[in-house]
């Protein structure tokens, strides 16, 4: 398996990790959060995963790929943002408030580097373990 491969196969991980908890354990916690964290995020992943995946495919040493992931939740953050604020302008049931749209963007943003630095820690351990093994080219 090449880096790219690799890479690009870890992209559909959170949103496929979600989609098969769910109908594996449907009625428990873990299940419901990982459905509405999919429900938030799920569009403008899919957005970003797809730039990922392009980005990815023009890279071609190992260490451009490590790199890319390394950065990639940073990256995220105002593409979730912007989803937000446009979820935020389209079905706001009232006008749109400071207190309302903006301030949820600090909490998401936090979760969002947790989350995103905690797979790619695991992502990355994955990697080097796979590397020295032998089942990832270098």
């Amino acid at each position: 398996m090449t880096p790219r491969t690799y890479f690009r196969g870890s992209l559909v991980i959170p949103v496929a990790g979600p989609v098969l908890l769910f109908f594996a354990a449907p009625d428990t916690a873990a299940a419901t959060l990982a459905l509405l964290s999919l429900t938030f995020g799920g569009v403008a992943y899919l957005a970003f995963a797809g730039t990922l995946w392009y980005l990815l495919g023009t890279h071609t040493v190992s260490t451009q790929h490590v790199r890319l992931a390394v950065v990639s939740p940073i990256l995220f953050v105002p593409v979730q943002a912007a989803s937000w604020l446009i979820y935020s302008a389209l079905f706001s049931q009232s006008r749109l408030t400071v207190e309302g749209t903006l301030y949820p963007l600090l909490p998401f943003a936090a979760y969002t580097l947790v989350v995103g630095y905690l797979y790619v820690a695991i992502v990355y351990t994955l990697y080097r373990s796979l590397t020295r093994l032998g089942a990832i080219s270098p």
